[in-house]
């Protein structure tokens, strides 16, 4: 059996261990010897022989004996005749031996005073950065050795060496006898210029018992202010136990000038359970100040109070305070989240308020939000009352915001609604979308509304609710055909969400593009080009809207034509006619319709060749890519692409690169420009995979050399493969491609090694 008292041992020192990484390699240690002691009870209690093997030059039977003189230490055994090897020990460049001495130390405690000369030299090494489990476990264990080391731990904090003077007032803090000597030396440390030392007193002042404490209260009248600072953040430690110095810690606050200080006074308050009601007091009068870290303090305090009297404050804050701290309240508020409840209403107020202005909105539109669904009813009462599109647009979004959890709160409130609010709420649920799948039953029942605005919005949500798609095609098939123009066009809508279902409404949709409306035969043009080549049956009805009054109808009329990929001549003259002369927007409908339409555009060439040197990238890109579907021979694409190679869009010169690789060896005349584009990063990988299956040419010899001296490793393995394709006639090449196998990328001297075992033969 593990006695209790080593493992209470154990997890007390791991309690001081605040660094995590340095908690996980002590607490693996710590594991591994919890582990083997089981076994180490059966194993016969031999000291001296122990004690002999402890000091072996092998290092398996030193860890091995130090584990057994720990094991016996834990059990009680006299460890006095151990005690100057486990001393010894403790310089053990084993890790195990090591740690189970110091260990085996800490557990023999008084009675191991001896050690301490040694544990302190630990002391002097503390790696900020690094794992400290040797200064950690030594601090543990002169600790436990109680006042034997008293005299010699109070001599260590007046040491030159910051660590030793921090490790000394750490460990002072679990010696609890003999406090009314350490308590003094303490004290002055906390004013001491490291920072490790005084977070090492704050951390003893914290554990020790009343003398402790009523020093620190003394100290906060220190002259010095790190030494208030460092009584304060004691105290703070300590908790409740520290409460009977609440009016002195006020009364600090009241008067403290050093900024540092009155932050660790502020935040000591509610750690000590100060009234709740005066530390508020306290914190507001500072609420105001612009300093970064001081507001932050503030608003840490601030959040450790009940919110039942900070939500209340930071609300008077919200209509009497600067703008500043209108802001920092709202934030707070969004924090609080559902316990901020109460500031709903005014909330409420303010985002009505700033409906006009979306910078000053936001900030109450998000805190609103985070109370969570407490504030459903309010946003659909104000939905009730706001005027202007932009008005309830903006409360609309705020109703879809909620997301999931709004969707139980919408369907409960449906039904009290009048017509055009429940056409407004169900529309938030399509926003919600696939999260509002719960309400897909009542939608399912809202669809065959009597009442048109609500139909439309159901089927709407429906296509947005992931509805099983035999399901949707019952429910939208009358709707496509209803009386009502607003429910015809939110089906025609509701269709183009779910591409899939177009198919199986094509003769719906063929009247619904000739409708008398512009806007539903727009939509259902838009709809019905997500048939591709199947809306092929329309190509003469759709080609008639090419010359349509209305703008949008045309564009779409032209990309419906482009996804079904062919249409008659005449329609592709009239395409060009509107390209050329329409505007840019028409103009850029016009290139990408006939570029899907391939070698069956060629009237529209000239149409397309003068695009390419459009002054608008866009253009210049579908232009491009028209005329790479449009063109035939690569003869005639060759110098399109070349073209495009050195265009100043990036997209286009991409564009170029992909297309160049269709050639392979017909793309060689690219290669100084493909070489060029190297020395820029955003093109490099694709002009890098366009020349990979363009053949080496010997023209290009001394642009390949350049390349073996670029600064990307890739540049450089591409000059040794073009080279090495060569072969024998660039022999030339050898001298640099030997010094390329110094290369520090494996590859590229893979690549060079190559490359000569080509060139050799």
């Amino acid at each position: 059996m593990i006695p209790h008292s080593t493992i209470g041992a154990l997890l007390c020192f791991l309690a001081l261990v605040s660094n995590r990484a340095q908690l996980m390699r002590i607490s693996l240690c710590a594991l591994a010897f919890l582990l083997v002691s089981g076994a180490l009870d059966a194993q016969p209690a031999n000291l001296s022989q122990r004690v002999e093997e402890l000091g072996s030059e092998n290092a398996r039977i030193r860890r091995d004996a130090a584990m057994y003189l720990n094991q016996m230490a834990a059990s009680g055994h006299d460890m006095q005749d151990a005690l100057p090897a486990l001393i010894e020990a403790l310089g053990d460049r084993e890790e195990q031996v090591w740690f189970h001495a110091v260990t085996a130390l800490a557990t023999m405690g008084p009675s191991a005073t001896a050690a301490a000369p040694e544990l302190l030299k630990a002391l002097k090494n503390f790696n900020s950065r690094g794992v400290n489990v040797r200064w950690y476990r030594s601090v543990h264990a002169l600790s436990q050795m109680g006042e034997g080391v008293l005299d010699r731990l109070i001599a260590a904090c007046e040491d030159e060496n910051a660590n030793l003077r921090a490790g000394a007032a750490q460990a002072l803090g679990g010696i609890h006898r003999g406090s009314e000597r350490s308590v003094p030396v303490l004290v002055k440390l906390m004013e001491d210029e490291s920072d490790l030392v005084r977070e090492a007193v704050i951390k003893s002042l914290s554990l020790l018992p009343s003398p402790a404490r009523i020093s620190l209260q003394e100290a906060l009248s220190h002259p010095s202010a790190l030494a208030r600072q460092a009584a304060c953040q004691a105290l703070g430690k300590m908790g409740h136990d520290a409460k009977d110095a609440a009016n002195k810690l006020f009364a600090l606050v009241s008067m403290e000038s050093d900024q540092a200080v009155l932050i660790a006074a502020l935040e000591c308050l509610p750690s000590i359970d100060a009234p709740s009601h005066e530390v508020l007091k306290a914190v507001m009068s500072y609420f105001a100040t612009e300093q970064e870290d001081f507001r932050q303090a503030v608003s840490n305090v601030l959040l450790k109070l009940p919110p039942s009297l900070v939500v209340p404050a930071l609300l008077h804050q919200l209509e009497h305070a600067d703008q500043a701290s209108r802001d920092r309240s709202v934030d707070l508020l969004a924090y609080l989240g559902s316990d901020a409840k109460p500031a709903l209403p005014l909330l409420m107020h303010l985002i009505q308020t700033n409906l006009d202005q979306p910078e000053q909105l936001q900030p109450y539109r998000k805190a609103f939000l985070q109370v969570g669904n407490a504030g459903i009813p309010m946003v659909v009462e104000a939905m009730q009352t706001a005027l202007g599109d932009s008005h309830q647009k903006t409360l609309d979004e705020m109703l879809t915001a909620y997301g999931l959890v709004a969707v139980q709160p919408i369907l409960d409130m449906l039904p009290s609604q009048s017509e055009s609010m429940q056409s407004r709420m169900i529309r938030s649920l399509s926003g919600i979308g696939k999260n509002a799948r719960l309400a897909q039953g009542a939608m399912l029942e809202a669809a065959r509304s009597k009442h048109p605005m609500i139909r439309a919005a159901a089927i709407e949500a429906l296509a947005s609710m992931e509805i099983k798609m035999e399901t949707f095609h019952q429910v939208v098939t009358p709707l496509l055909q209803d009386d009502f123009l607003e429910v015809r066009l939110s089906a025609v809508m509701a269709l183009a969400q779910l591409p899939s279902a177009v198919q199986n409404h094509l003769e719906a949709l063929g009247e619904l593009i000739i409708d008398p409306d512009t806007v539903l035969r727009e939509q259902a043009l838009m709809a019905l080009t997500h048939a591709g080549g199947g809306a092929s049956v329309y190509q003469d009805q759709v080609a008639v809207l090419l010359a349509d009054p209305a703008t949008g109808v045309r564009h779409a009329a032209m990309r419906v034509l482009g996804a079904m990929g062919e249409t008659t001549p005449m329609a592709i003259a009239q395409i060009t006619w509107l390209g050329q002369t329409g505007g840019q927007e028409t103009l850029q409908h016009a290139l990408d319709a006939l570029g899907r339409m391939g070698e069956q555009a060629a009237s529209a060439l000239p149409l397309l060749r003068q695009s390419l040197q459009h002054e608008e990238a866009s253009i210049r890109l579908s232009a491009f890519e028209g005329l790479m579907a449009v063109e035939t021979g690569s003869e005639k694409r060759l110098p399109i692409m070349l073209q495009a190679l050195e265009d100043r869009s990036t997209p286009m010169r991409h564009a170029s690169m992909k297309a160049l690789i269709s050639l392979k060896e017909e793309a060689a005349p690219a290669i100084p420009v493909l070489i060029q584009r190297l020395s820029e990063s955003e093109d490099r990988e694709l002009a890098l995979g366009a020349l990979r299956v363009v053949p080496s040419q010997m023209t290009y010899l001394e642009l390949y050399l350049q390349a073996l001296g670029h600064d990307d490793p890739g540049v450089r393995a591409f000059g040794c493969r073009a080279l090495g394709n060569l072969g024998a006639a660039a022999e030339k090449a050898l001298p640099e491609l030997r010094n390329m196998r110094r290369d520090r990328y494996r590859f590229v001297r893979e690549q060079a090694s190559e490359a000569i075992k080509q060139i050799e033969g």
